[in-house]
């Protein structure tokens, strides 16, 4: 019966989108593991909302997948709450609200190509993110100020896997 169900999964192309979902543990064997998702986090309106945008490319990124991977995983060890799920999605980001000015030195001298720019316009970049980092039942202080974040994403540049900047929101 197991064979025929996946036989029948291969042939519908369910086994594709399988392949996207992989885990990640934080520290060791015995601690939860956390799915990690090749896809976006975010909707294309959550990300105008947020000055962002992506979009696909055809520029083959110098930081594989693999490298991606295993930064995503050092996010992961640095956090104190256990994601729901990593999410790593590769494209071109425009984000005309963070200047160049926000980014490290040695992330503008590692890529030519940000030094000689104006501000981050298409730029080939890998977006990790956290998200569920807040409980399910957690209910936001209504007193203002800084809400803590239930979504962060790291933007690491493709071409020389160095972070850029980060981003995220709150429940």
């Amino acid at each position: 019966m197991f064979i025929i169900l996946l036989i029948i999964c291969a042939l519908s192309g369910c086994a594709n989108k399988a392949s996207k979902v992989e885990s990640a543990s934080s520290n060791s064997e015995s601690l939860p593991t956390t799915p990690i998702y090749y896809t976006s986090a975010y909707d294309e309106k959550e990300l105008e909302e947020l000055g962002i945008t992506l979009n696909s490319t055809k520029i083959a990124p110098k930081t594989g997948k693999t490298e991606v991977r295993r930064i995503a995983e050092d996010l992961l060890r640095q956090t104190a709450i256990q994601p729901k799920g990593i999410y790593i999605e590769y494209g071109l980001i425009t984000a005309p609200n963070v200047g160049l000015g926000a980014l490290s030195i040695d992330a503008m001298e590692a890529n030519p190509i940000l030094k000689n720019k104006k501000s981050i316009s298409e730029i080939p970049v890998w977006i990790i993110t956290l998200k569920g980092l807040l409980p399910d039942d957690y209910k936001p202080d209504t007193r203002p100020g800084k809400q803590p974040l239930d979504i962060s994403s790291t933007v690491i540049d493709a071409m020389t896997g160095k972070v850029l900047f980060g981003f995220g929101k709150g429940k």
